[in-house]
């Protein structure tokens, strides 16, 4: 959207509001206009006065400084505002479109400034308003009776409420009104030949009247008044005929006769038809139109037009004789129509039909009156229709004339499908837009959304994606996706300013992650290797279940150096006693709750050691007192559980020496068994103490 402002001045600074809404929301905004650069003062003292029916009369003092030339702008009743030519002088006779219709008028002048060297325009002046007045008419003398009439104006100027006839005798200021209803088109007044006077006559479309000057609306004098035949003679002749709206069966004729109008006496006119090789058929008219039907179709008339008086039975001359020629009947005029895309904005539709005068209205409403709709007029059977929204549906209809008719609507679906579902996203360099429909696209885009649109940065596209390049990444950009055309819909997005690159943070963030993950499967995997470990080795129970009796010789598991020996059990002062098995009673500190290998320290019950050979069972492990002796010949020697026995199968059990070991591996308490074949016979005599490798 854009608000395009000509000529600006001082006066248009200020601050502008702009409304969008839609069935579900609404929006506004705001922005500031400001002036600057030279400034010139307006002209001042600006006054108006209707100088005819579509002429009027503006003049302004002249302005005080070097003034190069003047402009006058005509705003209509609509509210468009239309530039004048330049004007050296100080006033101007300006014709207006519409008679009787009020205009506004504003000067501006342009002034050469002796700093820049250049044009200044000034601001506008004040608007003054004005409307042309003073009807034409014709007067006619019978007697001392003139006619004035204005009849041929009332007939081109619909829309009159009320009309006023003043009169003045000659040399005189006296003005006598005389006000007339609105279907009134002529007057009589008494003026004798001596005493002419003076005639006018003022009309207005909007009551009560606009109070204006009419010292320039012109007065006719009633010395130029025509004379009416006083009888026998008509030389009212009719002008003009034409034949209009030809069908196959009916025609309509028209034609004026100005000299009726100035009449007194009451005109009729005939209307003859004849055909090219038949009979001529007249009909009768108090009007000066008719419609003839009950023709014959394609065939060829000649026509003419008589004015009479029945009063007097006084007849005229015939019009001059003109040719037309009926439709035939049946005829599909608008047969076949069709349309091809010209581009995104224009379409050719064409139909089989004579070459003719034809009017095309189109429009994307059909809810719409069809008066309403845009209309092109051609002769011939094709035109070219510019500037479409082919983005909707659009309808169209062709009108014929001789005879008038219409087409049926003609339903064109949408061709170009407008874009939507717009979405973006950043790359390296820019930002690419994408969207929703096929076709030629314009793609505006500014970071100013208060620029014109006219000089946002435009790009033509026959895809459905852009990429936009060379933008400021901390500004807000402002996206536009428009068909090529007239076209009122389109799509915008905003493009919020790109964000900060983050792409380290989130790199450092997954560098920590994968270490940690690293340090975690290299726990697991020593966690596993571990375990599998553990599995593949032999499980060797340190001792058996205890009773309550045997807690108390397993009670110290740990053996001790005491002094100069090696002790388990009892008190400090036995310092403890060996098992045979290698496990030592620690008792060096029999108060402590828990033992040296943490366990809770049970009751216990010292037993004093005694001799192997009491014992006959060969499997009785037996807790002894190696007491320590410097001797050379006490020899101790340990059991070695960590390997085989090195007993020879071969050699007999009854040549074991003492430092044979025996032929079996340690059970789960680490105590050595004996190998015995049937006949094996122990001699504890020869058994010597040993110790296990765990002390």
């Amino acid at each position: 959207m854009e608000l395009l402002i000509r000529s600006l001045t001082s006066e248009d600074a200020g601050v502008y509001q702009c409304f969008a809404q839609n069935p579900t929301s609404s929006a506004s905004a705001w922005a500031t206009l400001n002036v600057t650069g030279v400034s010139a003062a307006a002209p001042t003292g600006v006054q108006c006065w209707p100088a005819g029916a579509r002429a009027v009369a503006v003049r302004w003092p002249k302005v005080n400084a070097d003034v190069m030339a003047y402009t006058v702008q005509i705003t209509t009743p609509g509210g468009t505002s239309l530039p004048g030519q330049p004007v050296i002088g100080i006033e101007e006779i300006i014709s207006v479109a519409e008679p009787l219709t009020p205009y506004g008028f504003q000067v501006r002048a342009y002034i050469k400034s002796s700093s820049t060297n250049k044009n200044v325009a000034s601001d506008m002046s004040e608007s003054v308003m004005c409307q042309g007045q003073g009807v034409p008419i014709k007067l006619a003398r019978q007697g001392d009776d003139i006619l004035v009439s204005w009849k041929q104006f009332a007939d081109q100027t619909p829309g009159v409420l009320q009309w006023i006839l003043q009169y003045k005798a000659e040399n005189s200021s006296d003005e006598h009104n005389v006000t007339l209803d609105k279907g009134v088109t002529n007057h009589t007044i008494k003026v004798p030949s001596e005493e002419p006077l003076q005639v006018r006559v003022l009309g207005t479309r909007m009551i009560p009247w606009l109070h204006q000057n009419l010292t320039l609306v012109p007065w006719t004098s009633t010395t130029i008044a025509i004379h009416a035949p006083d009888g026998g003679e008509v030389t009212a002749v009719p002008e003009d005929v034409e034949v209009t709206d030809v069908k196959a069966r009916e025609f309509t004729v028209r034609w004026r006769c100005e000299e009726s109008e100035l009449s007194l006496e009451t005109y009729t006119y005939m209307v003859c038809t004849r055909k090219v090789d038949g009979n001529e058929e007249c009909i009768e008219s108090r009007s000066k139109s008719i419609r003839i039907d009950k023709l014959s179709p394609s065939t060829e008339y000649e026509v003419r037009v008589q004015a009479r008086i029945p009063a007097r039975m006084a007849v005229g001359e015939f019009s001059k004789p003109i040719h037309i020629r009926t439709q035939a009947e049946g005829t599909k005029r608008f047969e076949n129509l069709s349309y091809t895309m010209v581009n995104t904005s224009a379409l050719r539709v064409s139909w089989n039909s004579l070459p003719d005068k034809y009017t095309i209205h189109y429009s994307n409403e059909l809810t719409l009156p069809i008066n309403q709709w845009p209309c092109v007029d051609t002769v011939g059977n094709t035109v070219v229709l510019t500037g479409l929204d082919l983005t909707k549906e659009l309808y169209v209809m062709v009108t014929g004339y001789e005879p008038l008719g219409h087409s049926q609507i003609l339903n064109i679906p949408v061709l170009v499908p407008e874009a939507k579902e717009l979405q973006y996203w950043f790359t390296p360099t820019g930002v690419q837009v994408t969207w929703r429909g096929q076709g030629p696209r314009i793609v505006r885009y500014s970071q100013n959304l208060t620029q014109s649109l006219d000089l946002w940065h435009t790009i033509n596209v026959t895809t459905n994606s852009v990429h936009i390049s060379g933008l400021e990444p901390d500004l807000t950009t402002y996206v536009m996706v428009v068909a090529p055309g007239p076209s009122a819909r389109n799509q915008v997005v905003n493009i919020l300013p790109r964000p900060p690159d983050q792409s380290s943070y989130y790199l450092s963030i997954g560098i920590g992650c994968g270490v940690v993950l690293i340090c975690l499967l290299a726990a697991a995997a020593v966690c596993i290797w571990r375990r599998r470990k553990r599995s593949h080795s032999p499980v060797r129970s340190r001792r058996r279940n205890l009773s309550s009796n045997d807690g108390n010789e397993e009670e110290g598991a740990e053996m001790k150096n005491i002094g100069n020996r090696l002790a388990n059990g009892g008190g400090s002062k036995d310092a403890g006693e060996p098992l045979l098995n290698g496990h030592v009673h620690i008792t060096e500190n029999p108060n402590q709750s828990k033992t040296p290998n943490g366990r809770m320290r049970k009751g216990r019950r010292y037993e004093a050691a005694f001799d192997v050979a009491r014992y006959e069972d060969p499997d009785t492990t037996l807790e002894t007192v190696l007491d320590p002796d410097t001797s050379a010949s006490t020899t101790f020697n340990l059991l070695d559980t960590s390997r085989r026995p090195e007993y020879e199968v071969s050699r007999s059990s009854r040549d074991l020496s003492a430092n044979n070991s025996f032929n079996k591996l340690p059970d789960d308490n680490m105590n050595s068994e004996l190998t015995r074949s049937t006949d094996f016979q122990l001699d504890n005599s020869k058994i010597l103490p040993t110790l296990q490798p765990n002390g």
